[in-house]
């Protein structure tokens, strides 16, 4: 696994940059993008359930359907387990949409679901590598947390590419995310890119 952390000011390019790479190797058939974005307050859109919803095709589906997708999805990727069936699907129910209050469902512990979103990772870039986009990641303790996991050190290959989108104006404010990133950054397999305002010349 690699690791891309691509920082600066706000309104630089930063998430066009990565929505770019996404498209552009979706559009290749060199890699299965996954994307989640963060926000300072956590919506229905935010972070890693989304996510997997979005991946799961779950949204705007009901329990028992949340349910049934959950099970069909993971046996199609080799996942055939009706304890990490059941579990994510609590997850991606409470990302649904469907639930009025969706703090009622629970979804397990974080090293929980940490572990089950990194099985599905594993079994799907068997197939096809991965690349996986985390937008905003100073707003971001549950996806940084499942990056570095993803980045420790393992016995075997993992193709799969983590691009982190960071600004670096919001995250002095939040200190245990500029320390997860930080963290990411100084491993071998890790490159920063730090962006700056286009000169004149490179806007003609």
């Amino acid at each position: 696994p690699k690791a891309v952390i691509l920082q600066g000011k706000s309104g630089l390019g930063k998430h066009r940059l990565a929505q770019w790479l996404a498209e552009t190797a979706h559009e290749a058939g060199m890699a299965q993008v996954l994307m989640a974005e963060h926000d300072p307050i956590a919506g229905p859109a935010h972070g890693l359930p989304h996510m997997f919803a979005n991946l799961f095709h779950t949204r705007n589906l009901n329990g028992p359907e949340v349910v049934e997708r959950t099970s069909d999805m993971l046996k199609q990727i080799g996942i055939d387990d009706a304890y990490e069936s059941q579990a994510l699907a609590r997850i991606l129910l409470s990302a649904s949409g469907a639930l009025t209050n969706p703090s009622t469902v629970s979804t397990g512990t974080l090293s929980e679901r940490l572990a089950i979103y990194e099985r599905i990772v594993q079994q799907m870039a068997e197939h096809r590598p991965i690349i996986i986009v985390l937008k905003n990641a100073q707003w971001a303790p549950e996806a940084l947390q499942f990056a570095t996991r993803l980045m420790r050190s393992r016995g075997t290959e993992l193709p799969v590419l983590v691009v982190l989108t960071c600004d670096t104006e919001a995250v002095v404010h939040h200190q245990r995310e500029k320390r997860h990133i930080e963290a990411i950054a100084s491993l071998p397999t890790s490159e920063t890119i730090h962006l700056e305002p286009l000169q004149p010349n490179e806007t003609v």
